[in-house]
């Protein structure tokens, strides 16, 4: 056995190069994809923040309102209603999972969730407002819960006035026979 030339190898050179091609491909391609999965869940999961609230539309008086949702690990949040800071929590150390935090809210309201400072570019995306309902002034009565004495007097007014409409034209035709 000599030398290794071309023509001694038992697989042609096109096809070596091609196979050489096709794993330093798939190589590449399986490296990507997999680089692509864990830096997309380090960077999507790690570093959001939203809320949700259990009610935007309460009735006239206001009452309580729930507010719970997700932030990066092991953080302080901040819930803000009309631009005042109302309670503050902690998010969990392996999910982020935050709440339910109760507020009372007795007029229309803003709410906002902040997890700033340790996260100052990173929004928390959730319902911005709850609504109350305007309370309603109850309508002037009218009448009384007892009419009878009512009904009585103008019946006996009725009769007064009749008696004496008839006194009357009684008297205007005895004065006419004279």
């Amino acid at each position: 056995m000599g030398a290794c030339r071309g023509r001694d190898f038992p697989v042609e050179q096109g096809t070596i190069v091609r196979r050489l091609l096709a794993i330093i491909g798939i190589t590449v391609l399986g490296g990507a994809l997999w680089g692509i999965g864990a830096a997309g869940a380090q960077t999507t999961a790690a570093f959001t923040c939203s809320y949700t609230l259990s009610t935007t539309a309460l009735p006239a008086g206001g009452g309580p309102v729930l507010v719970s949702g997700t932030a990066p690990a092991d953080t302080d949040v901040f819930i803000s209603v009309n631009g005042s800071v109302a309670a503050t929590t902690h998010s969990d150390k392996v999910t982020g999972a935050w709440g339910p935090v109760q507020l009372t809210i007795t007029a229309t309201s803003t709410i906002a969730v902040s997890i700033a400072p340790n996260y100052p570019a990173t929004p928390c995306a959730g319902p911005a407002s709850v609504s109350v309902e305007a309370a309603t002034a109850a309508l002037p009565r009218t009448g009384s819960n007892d009419t009878k004495p009512f009904v009585l007097a103008g019946a006996t007014l009725l009769a007064v006035g009749v008696a004496l409409v008839m006194a009357a034209r009684r008297r205007e035709r005895t004065r006419g026979r004279v």
